[in-house]
C-alpha cells in the first residue's frame, strides 16, 4: 500500500481556516481544491485527515468496491442521531445490516405501483388550486405537496390538519443540524438542547406525530397500503426471524419522514426551475405527455411511456442534487485512488461537481436531458451521476423518489406551462442540509 498523500493546500493552526472557508461557501472551497489539485486533494480538520474526491471511478471506490471499509462520520451520527435515533442514515454494522434487510423490500419496484394514484391524486389537489397566469412560490408548493405525498406513502394518512406546523417543525430541525454540523466543537449529546427551545419543540411534535400513528396501527386489525404496514409486517428472514420494534419503527419512519420531503421538493423545485428557463424542450415534453394521457391522469403503465419527463427529472438531479455533498469516515486502513487512508480519516464525495464535469457532461451547465437515453447512460462510468449515492448504502427510496418525481412534473405539465415570474433572476443556491434555492422560487403557471 502506498504510502504517498495526494497534493492539497497548507494545513493550518488545527484547520480552522479551512473550516471558516468550507462554511463560508463550501462548493467554492471544494471548487478551488479540485482546480488547483486535480481530483484527489487532502487537507486538515482539527485532527482529522480529510480527502475530497471527484472522479467517478474514486467514488466507485468507496461506495462501491470498498463500502466495507467506511462507515458514517462519528459527527454526522452526533447530529443526526438526535432526531433518527438509530435510523438507516446514522446506523452501521449489523444493526444497519438488519435493517436494511427489512426496510429494503418495501420500496423494491413491484411495491411501486400502489404509490401512483395517491402521488398523483395529490398533485392534482395542488394544481386545481392553481389559477391561470398565477405567480407562486414554487418552492413553497413543492414542499407542502411533497410532505403530504410523504405522510400518505408512510402512513395512508392525511397531515393536512398539521402539514404547515410539520412543514415548520422540518425546517427548525434541518437547520439546526447544518449548523451542529458546521461548529468546531459538537453540542454534547447528554445536554438536552437547553437555550433551544424551537428545536425542542420541532423534535417532541414530529416525535409525538409517528409514535401515534405507529401506535394506532399496531392496535389496528387491518393494514394500509402504505410503507409502514410493510415495515410491521417485515421479519429478519435471514437474521432472528423478528420484526422491527416500536422504537425502530419509530427511528425508520423519522428517517423517511424528513429524508423524504425535504430531498424531494428540492429536486422537485430545481426541476421546475430548469422547465420555466428552457420552453423549448418543456413544451416537447408536455406535447409528449398530452399524447400518451389525453385527458386523463396518468397510470403506473404510462411510466415507460413519459420517459422523456424522467429523462429530465434525471438531467435536473444532475444539476442541482439536494444531495450535493457525502462524508465517509476509514474505518480501516484502505487505499483509494492509490493512496493510503488511515482509520477516522475523512473522505469527501461531491456529486455537485463529479455530475458537471466535462469529461463526463460535454457542456455541462447546459440543460440536456437526452443526455439520460439509455445509450448516454451505458457510455458514462458507473458514478458519474450519483444523487442517490451508490453501493450498499445507496438511498433506499430511489425508486420512490424517481416515481414521485416523474409523477409530479407529468402532472404540472399536462396542464400547465412554467415560466420565471416577473423580476425572478437566476436563483441562488443555499448549502443547506439539501440543496435549495435561496429565498424560494417565483414561477408564473398558465394553463395549456
Amino acid at each position: 500500500m502506498s504510502d504517498r498523500y495526494p497534493p492539497g493546500p497548507p494545513n493550518d493552526s488545527f484547520g480552522t481556516r479551512h473550516l471558516a472557508a468550507m462554511r463560508d461557501d463550501l462548493m467554492g472551497f471544494c471548487l478551488r481544491l479540485q482546480r488547483r489539485y486535480g481530483d484527489v486533494s487532502r487537507f486538515r480538520l482539527g485532527p482529522f485527515d480529510c480527502y475530497h474526491l471527484t472522479h467517478p471511478d474514486h467514488v466507485h471506490e468507496v461506495l462501491v468496491e470498498k463500502a466495507r471499509s467506511f462507515r458514517k462520520p462519528t459527527r454526522l451520527k452526533h447530529v443526526f442521531g438526535r432526531f433518527e435515533g438509530q435510523g438507516l442514515v446514522v446506523s452501521d454494522g449489523e444493526l444497519w445490516l438488519r435493517q436494511r434487510r427489512l426496510v429494503q423490500p418495501a420500496f423494491l419496484p413491484a411495491q411501486m405501483a400502489d404509490f401512483v394514484e395517491p402521488i398523483t391524486k395529490l398533485t392534482r389537489e395542488m394544481l386545481q388550486q392553481w389559477g391561470d397566469a398565477t405567480t407562486i412560490d414554487f418552492a413553497a408548493e413543492m414542499r407542502r405537496l411533497t410532505l403530504r405525498i410523504v405522510a400518505r406513502t408512510l402512513f395512508s394518512t392525511s397531515v393536512d390538519d398539521a402539514v404547515e406546523q410539520l412543514g415548520e417543525a422540518v425546517d427548525v430541525i434541518q437547520r439546526w443540524s447544518m449548523r451542529e454540523m458546521n461548529r468546531v466543537m459538537p453540542w454534547p449529546t447528554w445536554l438536552p438542547l437547553f437555550g433551544q427551545p424551537r428545536v425542542r419543540a420541532a423534535l417532541a411534535f414530529v416525535d409525538s406525530l409517528v409514535r401515534r400513528i405507529i401506535r394506532e396501527r399496531r392496535a389496528s386489525p387491518t393494514r394500509g397500503a402504505d410503507l409502514l404496514s410493510q415495515l410491521l409486517n417485515a421479519v429478519d428472514a435471514e437474521g432472528n426471524g423478528r420484526g422491527m420494534s416500536d422504537r425502530q419503527l419509530r427511528d425508520e419512519m423519522v428517517t423517511l419522514l424528513l429524508a423524504g420531503h425535504e430531498t424531494s421538493a428540492a429536486a422537485l423545485t430545481w426541476s421546475g426551475w430548469m422547465l420555466a428557463t428552457h420552453a423549448i424542450e418543456q413544451d416537447r415534453i408536455a406535447d409528449d405527455v398530452r399524447s400518451v394521457l389525453g385527458e386523463r391522469p396518468a397510470e403506473f403503465a404510462d411510466l415507460p411511456q413519459v420517459a422523456p419527463v424522467e429523462r429530465a427529472f434525471k438531467e435536473s438531479l444532475r444539476l442541482f442534487p439536494p444531495v450535493y455533498f457525502l462524508s465517509r469516515e476509514a474505518a480501516e486502513p484502505v487505499q483509494i485512488a492509490g493512496f493510503k487512508i488511515a482509520p477516522k480519516s475523512q473522505v469527501f464525495l461531491n456529486p455537485y461537481l463529479t455530475q458537471r464535469d466535462a469529461r463526463w457532461f460535454p457542456e455541462p451547465e447546459r440543460f440536456d436531458p437526452q443526455r439520460f437515453t439509455p445509450e448516454c447512460e451505458h457510455d458514462r462510468p458507473a458514478c458519474a451521476w450519483f444523487p442517490f449515492g451508490a453501493g450498499p448504502r445507496a438511498c433506499v427510496g430511489r425508486s420512490l423518489a424517481m416515481l414521485e418525481g416523474t409523477l409530479v412534473i407529468t402532472a404540472i405539465l399536462h396542464l400547465f406551462r412554467l415560466e420565471p415570474a416577473a423580476g425572478q433572476g437566476e436563483p441562488t443556491p443555499e448549502w443547506q442540509l439539501s440543496l435549495h434555492p435561496q429565498g424560494g422560487l417565483r414561477l408564473s403557471v398558465h394553463c395549456r
